[in-house]
Parts: C-alpha cells; structure tokens; sequence
C-alpha cells in the first residue's frame, strides 16, 4: 500500500513517514505544498491521504473536499492534522470528508494505531467491493456460460430498444438452439453437454462486437441483441455464427462429437416492444427447426 503526505512542516513528515514505514510497511512519498500534492497525484495511485490543515498555499479542508468529490478517492482513507483541538474544527473535518483527524503535537502510537485502522478500513472497503461485484454478475449472468441471463438480457434488450428508438438507429435480434441436444446429454452426459454449450456461447460472442449482447433464454436456448444492425448484416452474423458452431468438435463418450444450431433473425419494428420482439424471433426459429435445422431462418411475420 502507498500514502501520500501533505504537510508543510519537514520535522512532522518526517515522523508520519518513519513510523508508516517502518511500522506499518508503508510506501509514503511526501508534498509540502498543495502543487507538489496535486503532481503526485497525477502520476500515482494512493491508498491513505494524511493532509495537514494549515498549508502554505491553500486549506487542508479544501483538500479533502476536492479528494471526495472524485470518484477514485471517493472512499480512500484521509487522516486530517491541525493545531486546532476545538470542537468546530473537528465538524468542519468530518463535513469535508475526513475518515479521522489528529491533533498536533502528534504521538506516535496513536498515529500509528489511527493510520492501521484505515488500512483495515480500506481493506475491508476492498473486499466488500470485491464481493458487491461478485454478488452482482452472479445476479446478472448465467454463471456457466458468462453470459447474460434471461432476466438481465430482457433488461438490456428494452434499453437497447429505447435507444434505437430516440437515435432511429435499426436493431436486430438473433434466436439460437442446440439441434437435438437432449440426445447430446442422453448419449454423453449432461457434463458434456455442459461443454457444448459453453462452446456455443463462447462462439457466438466470439463473432460479435462489444456493444452486441449475448442471453442464455432457458436450457440450449440462447439470444443475441445487435445494435444498429439491419436485417440483412444480423444474417450475416446469424450465419458465420453457426458455421463456427457446426466446424467445432468435443469429446464425448464415444469419440468426437459435432453439434449444429438452428437460428432466426428478427429486425426490430418502430415502436414494438422487447417481449413483441423476441417471441417473433422464436416463431421463425420454430421455422428454422422444423425446416430441417441448422440454418437461419429470416422472420417475415
């Protein structure tokens, strides 16, 4: 972990800056002025902020309050030191941002205990916002597959929708199934029936840009949003798609196995809604099914 120390006084840096290091294992670089601070700031990142109150060129107060209303510091631990021990000083600190403050002279435990407990803060902050983004694409994605699920697709997909209509861009959406996967799981097991569907996801996203979207809708059954696409480029897609699908090989129980996929394609019409949208995706991948199957299949409906 790194600190940055603002303070003007070279006897009482020196002193933050021994006892960090040496009995914290602190990384601590040091600004006497505001400028050096900012320079500082622009070339490293920190993980604590000690900031003296009374500067040469500007408040600590005010210092803090521009740390806070940046994002990345938005939670960074920032320890406040001043000569003033009176109960407005101290309001003005916690108001500004501050995490804790010391009163000068410093005491060296106590600077040492008050800059461990923000360590741990800032651990702990860490973790929590570690297991936040854990807990959220568990909560959005299909864990197997890493991709969308149903739920957050159909959420993806409206707002796309709202966007194609407010910029009056086009929209497509692609439907895909296994072509008789239950004989995949019957014949090899549902462990290699696993790893044909992530081959399949995992080709499909292969072949899209990073503003396309990728859903699995329920079992083999997959969706795929292409923004600012027509009918005719989805198509094109749709088809390179299931070619890499079909040129794919996995090992099942009694040697290689191959799958293929059937999909249809669907523009999106001014003013129909996500739900309108998809279920004329999967009448014409029923089409696609009953046509003989591993083809594109282009709703018309």
């Amino acid at each position: 972990m790194r600190a940055l120390i603002l303070e003007d006084n070279q006897q009482n840096a020196r002193l933050f800056q021994l006892c960090t290091e040496s009995f914290l294992g602190l990384d601590v670089d040091i600004s006497s002025t505001y400028g050096e601070f900012s320079e500082r700031l622009e070339e490293t990142a920190y993980d604590l902020f000690v900031v003296d109150n009374f500067l040469p060129d500007t408040r600590g107060l005010d210092v803090i309050s521009e740390l806070r209303s940046k994002e990345e510091h938005a939670f960074t631990p920032i320890i406040m030191i001043t000569a003033d021990d009176d109960r407005e000083t101290r309001i003005q600190a916690l108001e500004s941002g501050a995490t804790d403050f010391l009163t000068k002279p410093i005491d060296s435990s106590e600077l040492v205990a008050r800059i461990r407990n923000m360590i741990a803060l800032r651990e702990y902050h860490h973790l929590l916002k570690a297991e936040n983004e854990n807990l959220e694409k568990l909560a959005t994605t299909d864990s197997l597959m890493e991709v969308w699920n149903r739920r957050s697709f159909m959420d993806r997909l409206q707002r796309e929708i709202q966007r194609a209509y407010r910029f009056d861009h086009t929209l497509t959406v692609a439907m895909m199934d296994a072509d008789h996967f239950k004989n995949v799981n019957d014949t090899h097991g549902h462990l290699v029936g696993d790893q044909v569907l992530v081959g399949i996801a995992q080709a499909a996203k292969s072949r899209l840009r990073d503003i396309d979207i990728v859903g699995r809708l329920g079992g083999e059954e997959f969706a795929i949003c292409m923004a600012q696409t027509p009918e005719q480029g989805g198509e094109t897609v749709a088809n390179r798609i299931r070619e890499d699908i079909e040129a794919l090989s996995f090992s099942g129980k009694h040697g290689s196995l191959r799958i293929t996929t059937s999909m249809s394609i669907a523009e999106w019409r001014r003013g129909e809604s996500a739900t309108d949208l998809l279920d004329r995706a999967d009448k014409a991948l029923y089409e696609a099914k009953t046509g003989g199957r591993n083809l594109v299949f282009v709703s018309a409906a």
